[in-house]
């Protein structure tokens, strides 16, 4: 065999093996990795800019380890099965696949629900039960109109930070409907017509006035001031419910001038977790 061909054979085996052992390593780097972890999500929300809008979005905040302090942010819909409901604190556990291949412009990693280990309402989580009196020719219209009236939080619970100076609404599902602040003041006197619908608990203060500024945007916002009462059950040292009433008599004879209204006040009573609350539906 002439020395060049041989020359030209070593060559071809050498890029050969080369070629081989690259596309063993490739095939090394292209496996998922496949574990059992648990994550630990706050119930806070938090924001994020996905890859794919120009915004911030509101997110999960998840950890893998419960020592911890810093949450990372992640998709409401990123773990695979499993609907976060906002107000509460969950530990799940969940298949975490780190890809090998991670498409473009996409995170590395997907989770897959296993388990909900735990679920509990976070502390600043308030369930709300409206009731409410009415005194009125057409009784019955008006009470019709209160059950759909959109500016009465039907079925919903706030969900107060640390202070209780911020304030998120949120439905049943909980679904996020509006944010805003909360300013809290002093106020000696409080309507009479209050006491067509007194608390069924003992009162232990009722001297402030609550007033909610929830924000549209930045030009358009909507304020509710509610005269606020607490009370407390039965063997309780301290305040452990808040009720918040308003005065509808106003606007329902302004709605419905001909439908004799005389009275109109609705109240919501506040359920914090752990008092009464899974009985709040």
């Amino acid at each position: 065999m002439e020395p060049k061909n041989l020359f030209k054979m070593v060559v071809m085996a050498f890029f050969t093996v080369i070629g081989q052992t690259a596309c063993y390593d490739n095939r090394e780097d292209s496996y998922d990795k496949v574990e059992k972890v648990t994550l630990y999500v706050s119930d806070e929300t938090g924001s994020y800019q996905p890859w794919y809008s120009s915004t911030s979005v509101d997110c999960m905040m998840v950890k893998e380890e419960k020592e911890q302090t810093e949450y990372s942010p992640l998709g409401f819909f990123d773990i695979n099965g499993f609907e976060y409901e906002r107000g509460y604190g969950y530990i799940l556990s969940v298949e975490k696949v780190t890809l090998g291949n991670p498409p473009a412009n996409r995170s590395g990693i997907t989770y897959k629900l296993l388990d909900i280990v735990s679920k509990e309402a976070g502390n600043g989580l308030y369930k709300i039960r409206v009731n409410y009196f009415v005194d009125a020719d057409w009784k019955e219209a008006v009470s019709h109109d209160i059950e759909r009236n959109p500016f009465i939080p039907w079925h919903c619970s706030y969900l107060f930070d640390e202070e209780m100076g911020k304030v998120k609404l949120v439905d049943a599902t909980g679904k996020l409907l509006a944010r805003g602040n909360v300013e809290r003041k002093i106020k000696s006197e409080h309507p009479d017509i209050y006491r067509l619908l007194p608390p069924d608990e003992a009162v232990v203060n009722w001297n402030s006035e609550w007033v909610f500024t929830f924000n549209a945007d930045s030009v358009n916002k909507t304020v509710f001031t509610y005269d606020c009462c607490t009370t407390k059950i039965d063997g309780s040292m301290y305040a452990d419910r808040i009720w918040l009433y308003g005065d509808w008599t106003e606007y329902y004879q302004k709605k419905y001038p001909e439908a004799g209204v005389r009275a109109v006040v609705c109240v919501q009573k506040l359920y914090w977790k752990g008092i009464g609350y899974d009985a709040c539906e």
